[in-house]
């Protein structure tokens, strides 16, 4: 009895230890696979790809355009008749003179990117205006009527840089430098000049961390050459 005793506490302590190493290796598993997969993230969004997305700071820009309204001349106070069109802001030059003007204008957003040598998924644009944010998105092929992002220069184009026919699909590749338009009614705040433009890449399916910025959006004039593709 002793002996079957002494053997039954040998295979107890047996099965102990083979349980005990087994769940060792299944923690051990997974806690490699969450390592080597935030080690996988970190290459993906860490500083050496951020760096290699960034913002052209003299071609990212606020464009309001100004300009009569239909060069109508109003006799009396044109601040009373100047009623801007849906999307504009209105404004009266010699107000109440029988030189008064109406006049009418129009905010263009212009983003300017540069990728580098990395291969990228779609790049999130954020603007903010000190009232409200908002996210666009740059994906190669997309249709700017659904992303509100334009190519800049591509083909005829109007005033402000657009596309004067249907607009192409969006352009977005490794090592090129693009400039893309959003317009006044996709603006965070209808027509009101952002103060703030943030690019972040998305890869693997991930978004990261911001790879470029500006805090004091300049303004600009596409009549004055800029902003330019390139």
């Amino acid at each position: 009895m002793k002996g079957k005793r002494g053997l039954s506490t040998v295979v107890t302590v047996l099965l102990f230890v083979m349980l005990t190493v087994v769940a060792v290796v299944i923690v051990y598993g997974v806690v490699s696979s969450l390592i080597n997969k935030n080690i996988d993230d970190t290459k993906k969004c860490g500083p050496d790809t951020l760096n290699k997305l960034t913002l052209n700071k003299r071609y990212t820009c606020f464009f309001n355009e100004t300009e009569l309204d239909g060069g109508v001349r109003l006799l009396h106070d044109c601040t009373i008749d100047c009623e801007p069109p849906p999307g504009y802001i209105g404004s009266c030059k010699n107000v109440g003179s029988g030189d008064s003007q109406c006049y009418k204008t129009k905010g263009y957003q212009y983003v300017s990117i540069n990728v580098g040598d990395i291969e990228i998924e779609k790049v999130i644009v954020g603007l903010s205006d000190g009232l409200d944010s908002k996210a666009y998105e740059i994906v190669a092929g997309a249709n700017p009527a659904t992303s509100s992002v334009y190519n800049y220069g591509v083909g005829p184009t109007d005033y402000d840089g657009v596309e004067s026919g249907p607009p192409s699909e969006l352009k977005l590749a490794k090592k090129q430098g693009k400039t893309y338009v959003i317009r006044y009614d996709a603006l965070p705040t209808v027509n009101y000049k952002p103060s703030k433009v943030v690019i972040s890449p998305v890869i693997g399916g991930k978004t990261c961390g911001t790879g470029d910025q500006v805090l004091e959006i300049p303004s600009c004039d596409p009549a004055f050459g800029f902003p330019v593709n390139y």
